[in-house]
């Protein structure tokens, strides 16, 4: 049953992600990824996958964050709280894979 909660969300995540690529206004494309992010974090956590609900409780707080300021500040911040989450939860080589990802998505955005 998880399973398909946990799909649910990853439906809804997936329509605020598409969403958000629709938008000329930073502030909408963040609003909707701060979205995508919060679904993410739900779905994670339904499939027992505790870093990247981790990540994605991140990104929700660096969209948030990035909404508000621009400051280089928090870029580092981040990148230096994604890496630590990331080691926190280490379960295995696997999860260089969503760690590289976010700080890639975190270095772009």
């Amino acid at each position: 049953m998880n399973v398909l909660i946990a799909q649910i969300f990853a439906l809804c995540s997936s329509l605020c992600l598409l969403l958000s690529f629709w938008q000329k206004k930073r502030i909408k494309i963040l609003f909707f990824q701060t979205l995508d992010s919060v679904f993410d974090i739900i779905q994670y956590f339904l499939l027992g996958a505790y870093t990247g609900s981790c990540i994605s409780l991140l990104g929700a707080l660096r969209a948030y964050t990035f909404s508000k300021t621009n400051n280089k500040f928090f870029l580092y911040l981040f990148l230096g709280l994604y890496t630590l989450a990331s080691i926190l939860t280490f379960d295995g080589m696997i999860i260089i894979i969503p760690l590289l990802a976010a700080l890639l998505y975190t270095l772009v955005t």
